[in-house]
């Protein structure tokens, strides 16, 4: 009779990989040595048997007891129980960011609300083994709401970039780019502190109203000042406040964000921190709409400062050189911005920036496409303020990472970070990484912006 449970000789590989797994390898392999031979044994005697068909029956009955019970079995399933509990350490990966409100008594305390009135909160993954005192902190994109009503039917969006609420948020988030926990994709900051705000105010984070706005018959808190000024207070208990590194980044209105706040940030961290900023696809210089001859930033950015009460939400210097009361266009627009950092800064994103192209521009065409003269020249005035004017407003210890194609994420996927879109050869992840730990010589990476260079043939992989 022959049974296919029992172990044979076909299960050595798991023994070697047991070997090498556990500290204990001699009293290991003592253990697999005398149950290799008690099972061998007991195998060839039960073979061996001549029985009946009900003998059979009993021996493989007793087949089934001694493997149950045998050391080898049961070291077998305590290796299948390691290979599931460790399949991520395997791959480097660590779990997924979990969600952290802030509580009711602190919001109450803070006047820290989302648009709706529900606390705010963040995603939070803790570093390990070299990460534990490093942080990344990350304001996500979301647009903004820029009138009463934009900003009510925020209210009512549980989902996508921007809801003004957190009552129906995921338990769990997944980093990507610079925030992935995966080694093989971020191998440089894997294992540092992952911070993910929820932008649930609508205005970058920036808003400071004490009284509550209804519009259709809904209450709506424009509290994201408060909200950020939260969200750091809770996380230097949880030990942002012994941070060595902190990289302080985000991605469109996220970056604007970032761009706001990070003197303020820097302010709340000890002076012996490598502090540094990563704004991608948020550095639009102010130019007129090829359609109506007429700025964005005067026509829907700034009523939406005043409605959200952010005049004051932007750096001190841009406030003490322009205007105390922060009613000027200079410190909202975000090439003003870039004027005012005082930190390491890093900067990436496209020429013809898709957001920038639909909303501001309003030339809803790429240089291959456009046959107006006015959206002709609407984009090269875009190229030349991108190629000219952008690397002037930068200090020499700041990087920038600029392609040449119609697009608008950059950081947020892996196909756009660390596989993807190139400039001379090199990615987004690396031209960054190579900047904040100061390797190389150059660490301002500008594409060609030319007509003629448009697309930069790698556009084609970041298929977004």
């Amino acid at each position: 009779m022959q049974s296919d449970s029992v172990e044979t000789l076909e299960d050595v590989p798991a023994i070697i990989y047991i070997m090498k797994r556990l500290k204990t390898k001699r009293k290991l392999l003592k253990i697999l040595v005398a149950t290799m031979c008690f099972l061998g044994a007991a195998q060839v005697a039960f073979r061996c048997q001549k029985t009946s068909n009900q003998d059979e029956e009993k021996s493989a009955s007793r087949l089934e007891v001694v493997q149950k019970w045998s050391p080898f079995h049961v070291i077998r399933n305590q290796l299948n129980s390691s290979l599931v509990a460790n399949s991520s350490a395997d791959r480097d990966e660590r779990p997924q960011m979990q969600l952290r409100l802030l509580s009711t008594h602190a919001a109450n305390q803070t006047g820290a609300f989302c648009l709706d009135g529900s606390a705010p909160g963040y995603y939070f993954q803790p570093g390990v083994a070299a990460g534990l005192r490093k942080w990344v902190i990350y304001l996500p994109g979301g647009e903004a709401c820029f009138t009463l009503e934009a900003c009510r039917k925020r209210t009512l969006q549980t989902k996508g970039l921007g809801p003004g609420t957190t009552r129906k948020l995921a338990n769990t988030t997944k980093g990507h780019a610079l925030r992935s926990a995966d080694k093989t994709i971020n191998p440089e900051f894997w294992d540092w502190n992952m911070v993910e705000a929820v932008y649930c105010d609508g205005f970058f984070f920036s808003g400071d109203r004490a009284d509550v706005v209804v519009h259709s018959g809904r209450r709506l808190y424009f509290r994201g000042k408060r909200i950020l000024h939260a969200i750091v207070a809770d996380l230097l208990t949880r030990g942002l406040a012994q941070a060595t590194d902190v990289i302080f980044h985000g991605f469109s209105a996220g970056a604007v964000a970032v761009l706001r706040h990070a003197s303020w940030f820097r302010e709340q961290l000890p002076l012996t921190v490598n502090f540094r900023v990563f704004a991608a696809s948020a550095a639009f210089p102010m130019l007129r709409s090829v359609r109506t001859g007429r700025f964005f930033n005067e026509t829907t950015l700034f009523p939406a400062v005043i409605m959200h009460h952010a005049a004051r939400s932007v750096p001190k210097a841009c406030l003490q050189e322009a205007d105390p009361s922060g009613l000027t266009l200079k410190c909202h627009e975000p090439f003003g911005l870039l004027q005012y950092q005082s930190a390491p800064l890093f900067v990436a994103g496209y020429v013809y920036d898709a957001w920038m192209l639909d909303n501001s521009l309003e030339a809803r065409c790429t240089p291959k496409t456009c046959r107006g003269a006015s959206e002709r020249e609407g984009l090269k005035n875009l190229s030349r303020e991108i190629s000219e004017t952008l690397p002037g407003l930068l200090k020499p210890q700041d990087g920038m990472f600029i392609v040449n194609c119609k697009k608008h994420f950059i950081i947020t996927e892996h196909n756009t970070w660390t596989a993807g879109v190139t400039v001379q050869g090199v990615t987004a992840a690396k031209a960054f990484t190579d900047w904040f730990y100061g390797r190389g010589n150059s660490h301002r990476h500008m594409d060609c912006v030319t007509f003629q260079c448009y697309p930069n043939p790698t556009c084609t992989k970041a298929r977004l």
